[in-house]
């Protein structure tokens, strides 16, 4: 004897499934009375559960210094890294028969990435590329994301050369200019960029970026750091604060702690200043050991601000006297 289906169970039973986060969901139906607006379209097209956490922008009774950046959108162009390598391999490698680096092929797992982050954050008519060493994030998001706009800062000589070399061979010509010198140059930066990209900036070049991003009062930032080397400026505080706790001087066991310390100096500086920082992993450590991501939007918000200045001013503040070793 058959079961016989309500009108609800039989329509859901004719929809096919997918997976989220280790969990099975039904695709969409028509929507339900009431409870259509309850999803929303992810990146591939498909309809995410109602309960899954939207991307809201910060609530704060405090008066907004800047106007907020509004949160990244939804539905972003999908870009794979086969795409990138692809065209990478036609930009940069002119030879036939030849190919990309082992190197600069895994380097398309983070473009890609990145340019997914870049994609999300909606108006991208300005977009600086900083510290952009060959440029492949912001030549790509000239082409791929139809930026209307894009200025490398590189100060390497024959990498802006490459990069100049690369520009005539984008699809569509679109208007990318190449400025040779440090990324901290205040001249070299054009005023409030819609998004700034910094991949890989090594030692100091990511502090130089933060700061001028926050100075030109860019609406998103997105900065991957590199290596984290002496010349770092919070390095010596953070050297000072640990000597201070009588940490040993094992290096993996004050390497992991300076990092640390390091990455809550610049959190802690980019909210003071009135961005909604993330910090999140855009890749697999197996791709790259330094594969955390910096998102940061400008959102303003007063309240926010002076908690982080406070949090800031508190870890700058001098050490305490070293121990004295036993």
């Amino acid at each position: 004897m058959g079961v016989k289906l309500t009108k609800f169970a039989a329509r859901e039973a004719g929809r096919p499934r997918f997976r989220h986060h280790h969990r099975w969901y039904r695709a969409p139906g028509p929507p339900l009375p009431l409870l259509g607006a309850l999803t929303w379209t992810g990146a591939l097209g498909s309809a995410h559960p109602a309960h899954l956490p939207l991307e809201r922008g910060p609530t704060s009774t405090g008066p907004a210094v800047q106007a907020a950046t509004p949160p990244m959108t939804s539905s972003p162009p999908r870009i794979t890294p086969a795409t990138v390598e692809a065209r990478l391999q036609e930009i940069f490698i002119a030879a036939e028969g030849t190919a990309l680096r082992k190197e600069d092929r895994k380097k398309s797992v983070e473009v890609a990435a990145l340019l997914g982050e870049v994609a999300r954050a909606g108006r991208r008519r300005l977009l600086v590329d900083a510290a952009a060493g060959k440029a492949y994030v912001g030549l790509l998001a000239a082409e791929l994301l139809e930026a209307r706009e894009v200025v490398l800062i590189e100060r390497d000589a024959s990498r802006v050369s490459a990069c100049e070399s690369a520009i005539p061979k984008l699809a569509g010509r679109p208007a990318v200019s190449v400025r040779q010198g440090d990324v901290g140059d205040h001249a070299l930066w054009p005023a409030d960029p819609d998004v700034v990209t910094a991949l890989h900036a090594c030692g100091e070049a990511s502090d130089r970026v933060l700061d001028a991003a926050v100075r030109a009062q860019a609406r998103w930032l997105f900065l991957v750091p590199c290596c984290y080397a002496g010349a770092v400026p919070f390095s010596a505080t953070a050297e000072a604060r640990l000597d201070a706790l009588g940490v040993p001087r094992h290096a993996e066991v004050r390497r992991r702690l300076v990092m640390g310390l390091i990455d809550a100096e610049r959190t802690l500086r980019l909210e003071a200043a009135g961005y909604e920082t993330t910090v999140v992993p855009f890749v697999a450590p197996t791709v790259t050991p330094h594969n955390l991501l910096w998102r940061a939007r400008r959102a303003g918000e007063a309240r926010r601000m002076a908690e982080a200045a406070e949090r800031l001013a508190a870890l700058r503040a001098d050490a305490l006297p070293p121990r004295t070793p036993c």
